[in-house]
């Protein structure tokens, strides 16, 4: 087999082995994927664009200056800067983004791909390194294949994953109208420093460090992509639990709760508290009758009969039919 081929194989099996994992953790609401898949072709954009931009504005500097500054920050900058532009040229009219974690999703589907291009560069160009010291291409092939690309497969992959999917986070919410550009700004902004930090201490022969950063930025990944699910608004069974509150039922009716109240047609997003900075727990089905046991401004604490109980936007609840089985007219 050529070793094009063999590179391709080794460079893109990973990173999308990788992608379907991601992708298979979306409980909720799975994304199209179609949409996935071409913001995963897209992240070509990204790559030439970082390698246009790293050409051109790379500094000269020697030493440890230029190792953090040219090899680190300015890096970091430009590919998390190219990854989020191709992320929001292939989502900012995609009503399919609807949920925080949505933003994830689509982020690193752009930063796996982006890493896939890199694990073949980088594959190839050890390669040509071998064959330059007069290597034969067996062993120059063997050297890529089992040094440079395992390596690339693992924190390659979970590298630009990473650090791109902490901006996709806050950039899901900025969507979702759960946060704002600041906050996406400043996203941005740790994710280029931790890929910048990253680089950079490879850069001065600290592996050790630079394998810490990487890991404290998964981890960083893995929690935002947990509190991101928390806060789907499509957890339709999983609206937080509460003591049951003592309220008599109506006359004649078996429930504990009095249907009060009903969920508009469209349903009602139900929050932990009442800030909307705070996580979405869950969504009322269209028409469902609850108790309101507490109100704070617009904002309505409600009681299911199924003792599930959080907070919601209390203008959108409708009167219920003297009967309970729905809105009156």
């Amino acid at each position: 087999m050529d070793i094009r081929t063999e590179a391709l194989i080794a460079a893109f099996v990973p990173s999308l082995a990788w992608l379907a994992l991601v992708y298979s953790r979306d409980r909720y609401e799975k994304e199209p994927k179609w949409l996935v898949a071409r913001l995963y072709v897209m992240s070509i954009i990204a790559v030439v664009l970082a390698f246009a931009l790293e050409s051109a504005t790379r500094p000269r500097l020697s030493g440890a200056v230029g190792v953090v500054l040219g090899g680190g920050l300015l890096v970091g900058l430009i590919e998390e800067g190219s990854k989020f532009s191709v992320l929001v040229l292939g989502t900012r009219r995609n009503t399919n983004l609807n949920e925080p974690v949505d933003g994830m999703i689509y982020a690193s589907a752009v930063a796996l791909g982006f890493a896939g291009v890199e694990t073949l560069s980088y594959i190839l160009r050890t390669y040509d390194v071998a064959l330059a010291y007069h290597l034969s291409p067996s062993t120059a092939s063997h050297l890529a294949l089992t040094m440079t690309a395992p390596v690339r497969a693992l924190v390659g992959n979970l590298g630009h994953m990473a650090w791109t999917g902490i901006i996709g986070y806050e950039y899901g919410r900025w969507r979702c109208g759960l946060g704002s550009r600041r906050a996406v700004a400043v996203a941005y902004v740790v994710g280029a420093c931790g890929h910048g930090a990253y680089d950079a201490l490879l850069g001065l022969d600290a592996p050790a460090l630079a394998y810490s950063v990487l890991a404290m930025g998964v981890l960083v990944y893995a929690v935002l992509f947990h509190r991101a699910l928390a806060a789907s608004p499509f957890r339709h069974h999983q609206l937080r639990a509460v003591p049951a509150l003592s309220i008599p039922p109506a006359p004649g009716s078996s429930s504990g709760v009095v249907p009060l109240s009903v969920a508009p047609p469209g349903g009602l997003a139900v929050w932990a508290r009442p800030d909307p900075g705070s996580h979405l727990v869950g969504q009322l089905p269209p028409g469902l009758p609850v108790q309101v046991v507490a109100r704070l401004g617009a904002w309505a604490h409600v009681l299911t009969s199924s003792g599930w109980s959080g907070w919601v936007d209390g203008r959108a609840l409708r009167p219920a039919a003297p009967d309970g089985a729905g809105p009156s007219s």
